[in-house]
């Protein structure tokens, strides 16, 4: 900081540098959840009792799936890096997808301990940077203006979700 005072003329000029960690503002949060597929999927009860076929008889049903088909959208002028946050059991891993890129975790997941992916380029586990550990990284970006359909495949089974969190960015 430089100050510089004239007390005959009374006045103080000062000059103070300012610095940002990030030069960008962000919009609200969107969040999207993806379940895997067949999710909801189970023998409705009571049976032969909710659904009917064209004919009007009653039909056993499995339910519908969950639908995961939600966009996340950048209405910014910049890049924007999704958050990806996946809480569940899945004991041989996951896939996280969009744009034509994937982020595999090829490891045990537990509730307990979510895996959180930092599109902008890393993968924590608690308070641990696990990035090494991943199976693949093609970080996945939101270009300015864009629209994106997320996709979440856990690499054998399990039960969770997957969170994706996205902010509007702009310069």
């Amino acid at each position: 900081m430089k100050v510089t005072t004239n007390l005959d003329a009374g006045y103080v000029e000062a000059q103070i540098p300012l610095f940002s960690a990030s030069p960008f503002l962000y919009g609200d949060e969107l969040v999207v959840y993806q379940h895997p597929i067949g999710t909801g999927v189970g023998l409705e009860y009571a049976l032969y009792g909710q659904r009917v076929n064209p004919a009007g008889e009653p039909v056993l049903s499995y339910g519908t799936a969950v639908d995961t088909q939600d966009p996340i959208s950048n209405s910014g002028n910049a890049v924007a890096y999704p958050q990806v946050i996946v809480t569940g059991d899945f004991p041989s891993g996951f896939q996280v997808s969009a744009g034509g890129r994937s982020v595999v975790w090829p490891h045990a997941t537990f509730p307990g301990a979510p895996v959180v992916i930092d599109m902008s380029g890393s993968i924590w586990v608690g308070t641990e940077n696990q990035t090494h550990r991943a199976g693949l990284r093609q970080w996945i970006s939101v270009p300015p203006g864009a629209t994106v359909f997320p996709e979440f495949t856990p690499l054998q089974f399990g039960t969770g979700w997957a969170e994706w969190h996205i902010r509007p960015t702009y310069m």
